[in-house]
C-alpha cells in the first residue's frame, strides 16, 4: 500500500471522525417558529446571542467542520462520485477509483443497460443499494408491461374485428332486406299491372260491341232509308 493510499485512508478516518460530531445546523429560531424552515441561514441580527456564538445558543456554520481537502466529496469508500447518463461513460472510468451515481433523467431501459454494464465491470453504484436485484425486478416489470400491452393490443384487434363482423352482418342483412322490399314491390307492380290489363280488357270488349251496335243500327237506318225511297 502507497504512502498516497495511507495518507487517503487516514483523511477519511479523520472525516468520519469529524462529520460524527458535526451538529445539524439549523436556522435560528427554526425550532420555535413553523413559518421559518430548517435550511441554514446565517443569523445576522444585531441581538443575536447565536451570531456572536454565546454558550447555550444553536452552532453556527464554520471552517474547523469541513472535511480535509483531499478526501471531499469523496463517498466513504474513498471513491470519486461521478454521474452517468449512457453506457460509453463507463468505458472512461476506473473502478479503483471511481464510484457511479445513475442520473435520474434517464430511463428504465438505459438505466437497466447501465447498471448491467456497470455490474459487469465491477463499479461501485452509490444510488442503488443492490442493482443486480434492481435489474431482475425491471426486467420482470417490463416484461409483465410488454404482456399486457399485447394483451390489449389482441383485446382491442379483437374487438376491432367484432365490430367489423358485426358491421358486415348488418350490412348484409339490409342488403337482403333492400333486395325483399324491392322484389316485392315488383310483384306487387306487376299485379296492378296484371289487374290493371284485366280491367282493361272487358272495358275495351264493351266499347267494341257499342261500336259494332252503333254500326248495326247505322246500318239499318241506311237500309231503311233506302226501303223508303223505293216505295215512293
Amino acid at each position: 500500500m502507497s504512502a498516497q493510499t495511507v495518507n487517503k485512508q487516514s483523511l477519511l478516518a479523520h472525516r468520519r471522525t469529524v462529520k460524527s460530531k458535526k451538529p445539524f445546523f439549523l436556522r435560528q429560531d427554526a425550532h420555535k417558529k413553523k413559518k421559518l424552515s430548517q435550511n441554514w441561514r446565517r443569523p445576522k441580527g444585531s441581538d443575536s446571542k447565536m451570531r456572536v456564538q454565546l454558550r447555550g445558543y444553536r452552532r453556527v456554520v464554520t471552517v474547523g467542520w469541513k472535511s480535509p481537502g483531499a478526501v471531499r466529496s469523496l463517498t466513504r469508500a474513498g471513491l470519486a462520485e461521478v454521474a452517468i447518463s449512457s453506457v460509453d461513460k463507463l468505458a472512461l472510468l476506473d473502478p479503483a477509483v471511481h464510484a457511479v451515481t445513475v442520473s435520474s433523467q434517464v430511463g428504465l431501459k438505459k438505466r437497466i443497460a447501465i447498471l448491467g454494464e456497470a455490474n459487469k465491470r465491477k463499479f461501485s453504484v452509490t444510488n442503488f443499494k443492490d442493482p443486480a436485484a434492481f435489474i431482475a425486478t425491471a426486467q420482470q416489470k417490463r416484461e409483465e408491461a410488454r404482456k399486457l400491452k399485447q394483451d390489449v393490443k389482441k383485446s382491442r384487434e379483437s374487438k376491432h374485428e367484432e365490430t367489423k363482423k358485426a358491421a358486415e352482418t348488418k350490412k348484409e342483412k339490409e342488403a337482403k332486406e333492400k333486395e325483399s322490399k324491392e322484389k316485392e314491390s315488383k310483384e306487387e307492380k306487376k299485379t296492378a299491372d296484371e289487374n290493371a290489363d284485366e280491367k282493361k280488357e272487358p272495358a275495351a270488349a264493351d266499347k267494341q260491341a257499342s261500336e259494332q251496335e252503333q254500326k248495326a243500327v247505322e246500318e239499318k237506318k241506311e237500309k231503311d232509308k233506302i226501303l223508303t225511297s223505293r216505295n215512293q
